[in-house]
């Protein structure tokens, strides 16, 4: 009597999970094919970009400076705010401060890196003193004016001077009769 009843518990046992596989295989079969499920995809993505409206793209201001790449983009003298700055035919310069003597130097070009080495002793207005070198690029703007960007320079006051610190100075050309 007992092995009949495990028999029969066993029986119930196979058929119930038997019924679970067919219950689940029935109803994976009553749902959409993957056909089906892509075009419903392919149908909202369309339906979607058929809604929006296609617009011009908008102009994004790309940097892409003009950088003088030899002496005779900067050759004269420019001037900013009460600063002058004299770049000459010979590749030496003269920076006149509005207050002290003037600071000599000589430049040269490497591409667009513009190399400064003193010739004037720095030690009382650079930290780094003596005869610091410097490297720049320098930017040829429309408007004719010309602004330096720092690569290194270990004389701070020089760089708030040539660059402008916060400001980001730009020197405007001085005419010849001046």
């Amino acid at each position: 009597m007992k092995k009949l009843k495990r028999l029969m518990n066993r029986k119930k046992t196979d058929l119930s999970i038997l019924g679970l596989l067919f219950t689940i295989l029935l109803l994976g079969a009553c749902g959409p094919s993957q056909a089906e499920i892509d075009a419903t995809a392919t149908q909202a993505a369309v339906a979607a970009f058929a809604t929006q409206t296609a617009q011009a793209p908008t102009a994004t201001a790309t940097p892409n400076p003009n950088l003088a790449n030899s002496a005779e983009d900067i050759l004269g003298r420019w001037s900013s705010l009460t600063l002058e700055l004299t770049f000459n035919d010979d590749g030496t310069s003269v920076l006149y401060l509005n207050a002290g003597s003037p600071r000599e130097s000589e430049f040269r070009f490497e591409g667009t890196t513009l190399i400064i080495k003193e010739i004037t002793d720095l030690r009382e207005t650079c930290v780094a003193g003596g005869f610091a070198v410097a490297f720049y690029e320098v930017e040829l703007l429309e408007n004719g004016n010309l602004k330096f960007i720092i690569i290194e320079d270990e004389c701070a006051y020089r760089t708030s001077v040539l660059e402008g610190g916060f400001v980001k100075t730009e020197w405007a050309p001085v005419p010849a009769d001046e």
